[in-house]
């Protein structure tokens, strides 16, 4: 009896055998040994894989964050000295009218 479990003390493996046939219990073995491998992979490659893929992005997101307040930065600049050099050329056009 497989569900109600039998009185003798044969491990559940036999029992399998026993009821479904050698195919089956081969399967099952397969089934069980790709479940394992699968959660192996996923605790020793993926998991570790996912963790530093998240501080990748953390440490890009920063990096964008920076790079934009660079560009502010840089835009600031780019106006003043546009301010500056229309300054300078107005002043430029006045000394040559002045002559």
């Amino acid at each position: 009896m497989f569900f109600g479990r039998s009185c003798s003390v044969e491990p559940i493996w036999i029992e399998i055998l026993k009821s479904f046939g050698l195919p089956t219990g081969f399967l099952l073995m397969v089934v069980l040994a790709l479940w394992k491998g699968m959660v192996w992979i996923g605790n020793n490659m993926a998991k570790p894989v996912i963790d530093k893929h998240i501080v990748f992005l953390d440490k890009v997101c920063e990096s964008m964050d920076r790079l934009a307040e660079n560009q502010a930065k840089c835009v600031e600049s780019q106006v003043r000295i546009s301010s500056t050099l229309d300054r300078i050329d107005e002043r430029l056009d006045r000394m040559e009218h002045d002559r």
